[in-house]
């Protein structure tokens, strides 16, 4: 279970900020400003405002990404929760790698796209997403070249991007190659978006990339459309603070 508690004063938050939070951001804000130094689930958030789980963490991601709001580590834990990247062993790593030639030329592989020698935590993580997560090899493979294309080849970032991947049931080439293709068109579309309306300085939430490339891919929509339609947004929140 994940406690996610403030850490900035909210008289520090700019207006600007302000002004970029969309209404479900702006009502999970104001539930953790009532009691700054307690600690808070998205499930207890999500049952006072009788809103879905996924829309409060897509809110509280908004708020972490601008330093706001902090994630703690993960303090309970179930029973059956599945093994971490930590959780894997050296000695359970060492056999893996001694036993499996899928292990060992999956980190030769990756050895040779970052450019650098492995470390225990590289190691880790291409065992956890082939035996924990599920990945199929050719998979692994084309999510780490495709970290490295955007210059985030951190064992960090390839950790997150296939814990998302196994999610998402990516588990073959072509669902790979199409997942990628959204990735870039989303980043595209984000990018055209700041364009328009202004750069946010921060990363985008899933959400809000995928309604913006659903604006631009699907619905075709004008520029000046999406300016207005943002700005009417904007001007419609001024006074809340």
């Amino acid at each position: 279970m994940k406690f996610y508690s403030m850490t900035l004063d909210v008289h520090k938050i700019s207006s600007n900020v302000i002004r970029l939070a969309c209404t479900i951001q702006l009502r999970v804000l104001i539930i953790m400003m009532r009691n700054p130094k307690n600690k808070f689930t998205s499930e207890q958030i999500a049952s006072e405002l009788k809103k879905n789980i996924n829309e409060i963490e897509e809110a509280l991601e908004f708020w972490i990404n601008l330093k706001v709001i902090g994630l703690d580590n993960e303090i309970v834990k179930s029973n059956n929760e599945k093994k971490t990247i930590k959780s894997i062993k050296k000695e359970y790593l060492s056999e893996r790698i001694e036993q499996s030639k899928e292990i060992k030329m999956l980190l030769g592989e990756m050895e040779s796209i970052l450019g650098r020698p492995l470390c225990g935590s590289d190691m880790q993580v291409i065992a956890a997403l082939k035996d924990v997560e599920g990945l199929p090899c050719n998979v692994i493979l084309m999510l780490i070249q495709y970290c490295v294309k955007i210059k985030k080849g951190s064992t960090r970032y390839i950790e997150k991007v296939g814990k998302d991947w196994a999610d998402l049931g990516i588990d073959s080439v072509p669902k790979a190659e199409e997942r990628i293709k959204f990735l870039d068109l989303s980043k595209k579309s984000w990018r055209k978006f700041e364009k328009i309306v202004g750069n946010f300085f921060r990363p985008p939430t899933p959400k809000e990339e995928e309604t913006v490339t659903r604006w631009f891919s699907e619905w075709k929509l004008d520029e000046s459309l999406i300016r207005e339609a943002y700005e009417r947004c904007v001007n419609s929140k001024e006074d809340i603070f």
